[in-house]
């Protein structure tokens, strides 16, 4: 949509593209794209939307299929046992900018599966450029994180209804990682960051996985709060932890 120049128009709030022809799709946006607060991309899975020159202020949106349950679909979007959605790629016009992402499932709460576990949504990325925070609101559900990446990143703060899962390895320039308003299960995998950051988990568990070496920096705090809370260390791989403040850690699991 639109060209390098930008898209123009006035008073349309918010954009969601439904569909993307190919693998991939570019949406250039400028100042006089007039009034804009939302863009957004709904279902989409396997594919990429770039949003480009996008300014201060605006927030983005990812939208799954708005079923329920993986047997309402008439034709599945990928996988019927997740509510699909594709990857975000956003790059702000300035930089250091605060970013907003929020998903949902356009407000229809999330049913189960065919094995009659709870269908999640899944998004297959979310990659914030010229953003120096990031925070990523969820409704109706669970929801899977494949991947969260951005060039400037050093905050992370999450807020969902359910659960809250990144299966990739957190961006190691993060200081602050702030999951204490995720009102499920919060699942994430560190590697070696890059200094001393701040992880606060909420009160519902949470669970730390270290798939390579993995030692804290001097001033690193971890605080799992009051839930069940679970380190797991792969096979063959070292930790140290000597200088980090641990609190409320229930165990941890070395795997071999």
């Amino acid at each position: 949509a639109g060209n390098e120049n930008g898209l123009e128009s006035e008073g349309v709030e918010t954009y969601v593209v439904t569909g993307i022809v190919g693998d991939s799709q570019d949406f250039y946006v400028c100042d006089n794209t007039k009034g804009l607060e939302v863009l957004g991309l709904q279902g989409n899975a396997q594919k990429i939307i770039n949003f480009n020159q996008v300014k201060w202020g605006v927030e983005f949106l990812l939208e799954g299929d708005g079923f329920a349950k993986w047997d309402e679909l008439s034709k599945a979007d990928f996988n019927p046992d997740q509510s699909n959605i594709g990857t975000l790629n956003a790059t702000f016009f300035h930089p250091g900018a605060p970013a907003v992402v929020n998903i949902n499932n356009q407000g229809t709460a999330l049913g189960e599966t065919s094995l009659y576990t709870p269908r999640p949504l899944f998004i297959d990325g979310i990659n914030i450029n010229n953003a120096v925070s990031l925070t990523v609101n969820v409704a109706d559900g669970n929801a899977i994180v494949d991947d969260i990446n951005g060039d400037m990143l050093t905050s992370l703060t999450i807020a969902a209804e359910g659960d809250f899962a990144v299966q990739q390895s957190l961006l190691t320039t993060l200081t602050k990682i702030d999951a204490a308003g995720v009102m499920g299960q919060f699942n994430a995998v560190l590697d070696n960051m890059d200094g001393a950051f701040e992880l606060l988990a909420s009160d519902n568990g949470m669970t730390l996985v270290f798939n390579d070496g993995f030692a804290a920096a001097e001033g690193t705090i971890i605080d799992g709060g009051a839930g069940e809370d679970s380190f797991i260390i792969a096979e063959n791989v070292v930790v140290d932890f000597t200088n980090a403040a641990l609190t409320d850690i229930d165990s941890v699991v070395m795997q071999n």
